[in-house]
């Protein structure tokens, strides 16, 4: 388990943006050792049964600020694809509006011709380690999930492709792009700038 103090010192937050749907969002840290904790998910609700909430970017700028919950913020990943699509009634982009209106920058999701491929294979090697040995801090997956994040753990357990197609197959897609996403952007702990400094 990660301490408190490196829970507060660092955040991650992902975010995979739809149109008819919630956004999915995870909310994740990184400690010392390179291990990645998604401690948090959005939405806490049957995703798959949820249609759009007609939420607005003010809406999900709440959500975002709720669930970081004061931690100092390291990157916030969005979608590429969908956030720089721009809004024909604003002419700005999601990420402008973020940017703009609520003072909240996104990074893009990776880049890469293969960006699907190339996720999967990042996210198992988060999650790689000796079976034959037992879990110990040393090893353990370096990705790790809170048993809280139902929704997330069910996209990854549930995750697959369209046997006739190879499309990957929408209903559990969105928490396992998150995951891609955050585990693609290599999460780093790193201490505060104010580290070792006496209270004023």
């Amino acid at each position: 388990q990660a301490s408190k103090r490196e829970e507060k010192q660092i955040a991650y937050t992902v975010c995979d943006p739809a149109a008819g749907r919630p956004f999915f969002m995870v909310f994740a840290f990184a400690d010392a050792a390179g291990r990645v904790y998604v401690y948090d998910e959005y939405p806490n609700t049957p995703f798959e049964e949820m249609k759009n909430p007609k939420f607005t970017v003010a809406d999900y700028a709440r959500v975002v600020r709720e669930k970081e919950a004061g931690r100092r913020v390291e990157q916030r990943i969005i979608d590429r694809h969908y956030a720089n699509a721009r809004n024909f009634s604003t002419g700005k982009s999601l990420r402008q509006e973020f940017e703009d209106d609520y003072n909240m920058d996104w990074g893009d999701s990776y880049r890469g011709g293969e960006e699907v491929e190339t996720g999967i294979l990042k996210v198992k090697t988060y999650m790689a380690y000796d079976k034959t040995r037992p879990i110990d801090s040393v090893n353990c997956p370096r990705l790790q999930i809170s048993p809280t994040c139902t929704y997330t753990i069910r996209h990854i357990e549930r995750w697959a492709r369209d046997p006739k197609t190879g499309k990957v197959q929408d209903k559990f897609k969105d928490g396992a792009d998150c995951d891609r996403y955050l585990c693609e952007s290599e999460p780093k702990w790193t201490p505060s700038p104010f580290a070792g400094q006496a209270p004023a």
